[in-house]
């Protein structure tokens, strides 16, 4: 496994050293087309481009005046394949696939996505959208309903482990505490999270 993974990362490594016109931190991957293969986006002066997996070429796809740490990126409508989703002038808007022009998600339930995170918490196939405060995490089912709140307590989520660890359908939240304790957090009944699994690190 960390033969793969390091195979991997040299691929990547070269790819981005011989093909890709931004730095990596300004890559976002993901499959925009549908086609089960990883395609790789990037935007610069309002054009937005793809590097599709099954082309290997980069592609034009639509285009905005949002910088890339403006999005989220994740699955927001029935088609199959990433779309990208910003807070707009009237709200919360999406592209399809990186493709189709802006359409209303949401209203405008918060004015930035700087503090939100793009995961699929309820296993549903669809991505929902998490906030961090300080204070609670919140967070829009799919993208599309009013915020619940998850769970009182600190922690940036935008600076947290997001996966699906424990081999299900639903991605979940690693968070650490001074005394080395791992907490696996994640959505149980209703809206509101608990901590799935707890490990002593030392």
């Amino acid at each position: 496994m960390r033969e793969l993974s390091q195979l991997l990362a040299v691929g990547l490594a070269q790819f981005t050293h011989r093909h890709a016109p931004e730095p990596i931190k300004d890559l976002r991957f993901g499959d925009f087309d549908g086609d089960g293969l990883t395609d790789i986006f990037y935007t610069r002066g309002g054009q937005w481009w793809v590097w599709y997996g099954r082309t290997r070429v980069w592609t034009p796809a639509q285009t905005s005046s949002f910088p890339i740490s403006a999005f989220l990126f994740g699955e927001f409508d029935d088609v199959r394949g990433t779309d990208i989703v910003a807070v707009t002038g009237g709200g919360w808007g999406y592209s399809s696939g990186a493709t189709q022009p802006w359409a209303r998600l949401n209203g405008k339930l918060v004015g930035s996505f700087a503090k939100a995170v793009a995961a699929d918490f309820d296993g549903n196939g669809k991505t929902d959208i998490a906030f961090s405060d300080g204070k609670r995490w919140r967070y829009s089912r799919d993208g599309r309903s009013r915020l619940a709140v998850m769970r009182s307590g600190s922690g940036a989520l935008k600076q947290l482990l997001i996966g699906r660890f424990d081999g299900g359908t639903r991605d979940m939240v690693v968070s650490f505490v001074s005394d080395d304790r791992l907490f696996i957090w994640g959505l149980g009944g209703g809206n509101s999270f608990s901590v799935r699994s707890e490990r002593n690190m030392r």
